[in-house]
C-alpha cells in the first residue's frame, strides 16, 4: 500500500521527500490478504495478487473446487478466521441480505491492529461510523474504497476527511 495521497500533495506543493512520502507505506510481500467474496472481482484480485508473495485466504458463500483454489492461489477460511489473520482485507462481495454492515464495529475490532480494509464491493458493507472511528484512532492502518454509502455521498460524509484513505 503506497501513500499516494501524501506523495501527490508533496509534488503539488513543489517538493519531494521520498522518506516522508513512504514512511507509512506497506509492502504486501509476506503478508496475509483476505478476500471476502470470490466471484469475478474477488477472483481477479486473487490472480493479480499471486505475484506479490502473499498468503491468500478467502471467504465466500460457495467454496471453490480444489483445482480453482490452486489456480487462484487461495485457501478457504471461515470469515472470523480470515478477519483475525489478514493484514489486508479486500471486500468484493455483492450487497445482499447479510452483507449490509458486514464490517461493523465488532468485526472491525477483530481485525489485526494496523490492518487495511479495501472495499471494491458496495459502501454499505461497511459501517460508516465504525470505520471512521477505527481509522481515526489508528486501530486500522487505513481504508481504500471506490464505493460510498449513501451514494452520492453528502459533502460532510465522514470518509471525506478520514486519515489514511487513498
Amino acid at each position: 500500500m503506497r501513500n499516494f495521497v501524501p506523495a501527490h500533495e508533496q509534488v503539488a506543493a513543489g517538493r519531494w521527500d521520498v522518506a516522508d512520502a513512504s514512511q507509512e507505506a506497506h509492502d504486501l510481500e509476506g503478508k496475509t490478504v483476505g478476500i471476502v467474496g470470490l466471484r469475478a472481482i474477488g477472483a481477479r484480485t486473487a490472480l493479480r495478487l499471486k505475484g506479490f508473495d502473499v498468503r491468500m485466504l478467502y471467504f465466500a458463500r460457495h467454496r471453490r473446487s480444489p483445482a480453482e483454489e490452486e489456480i487462484l492461489g487461495v485457501r478457504y477460511a471461515r470469515l472470523d478466521d480470515l478477519v483475525r489473520e489478514s493484514d489486508v482485507i479486500c471486500a468484493a462481495l455483492p450487497l445482499q441480505q447479510g452483507s449490509t454492515a458486514l464490517f461493523d464495529a465488532d468485526r472491525i475490532g477483530q481485525m489485526k491492529p494496523g490492518a487495511w480494509l479495501v472495499n471494491t464491493a458496495r459502501g454499505a458493507v461497511v459501517d460508516t461510523d465504525a470505520l471512521r472511528d477505527a481509522v481515526g484512532s489508528g486501530r486500522l492502518g487505513g481504508y481504500a474504497g471506490d464505493v460510498w454509502y449513501p451514494r452520492p455521498a453528502p459533502g460532510d460524509h465522514p470518509w471525506r476527511t478520514m486519515p489514511r484513505t487513498p
